[in-house]
């Protein structure tokens, strides 16, 4: 199986609905080998202990990229480097708010907030993929 730099195996505890992945298929009949693009639904074993319904098939997650991130609606603004770390900067106005991002794609990094200096209501963390980033973005009303 070819994996593609910019993607991981995710863990079980990052599935929820809407969380995009995907997953390796191969037929022996048309000896196809090729990965799926899917969203997670639901787990029909939840009943069991632990969600098992993903250990039989291979599943990679792209990490966060740029693409994902203007798919949001945010626009690049500026581009600069930092301790060896190129860094994106973007913003997106929402209801009359002017958000600004920052992502060090290399480390998986991303700040957002009302405020430039990225001190006040906003968040600073971790974010491995678009679904991370769009369940933050929703509980901050962005």
């Amino acid at each position: 199986m070819e994996e593609r730099e910019g993607y991981y195996t995710p863990g079980i505890e990052e599935f929820h609905v809407g969380f995009e992945y995907e997953e390796f298929h191969s037929t022996i009949k048309d000896k196809t080998r090729k990965w799926y693009p899917k969203t997670y639904q639901d787990c029909m074993y939840a009943d069991y202990d632990g969600c098992s319904c993903f250990e039989e098939v291979k599943v990679r997650v792209k990490y966060l990229d740029r693409g994902d991130i203007e798919s949001l609606g945010f626009k690049l603004w500026n581009k600069d480097e930092y301790e060896g770390d190129e860094r994106l900067w973007y913003e997106k106005e929402v209801d009359g708010t002017c958000w600004r991002m920052v992502h060090i794609p290399n480390r998986h990094y991303v700040a957002c907030s009302e405020s430039i200096e990225f001190d006040e209501g906003g968040f600073s963390l971790t974010v491995k993929n678009k679904s991370e980033l769009i369940k933050l973005l929703k509980q901050l009303g962005i």
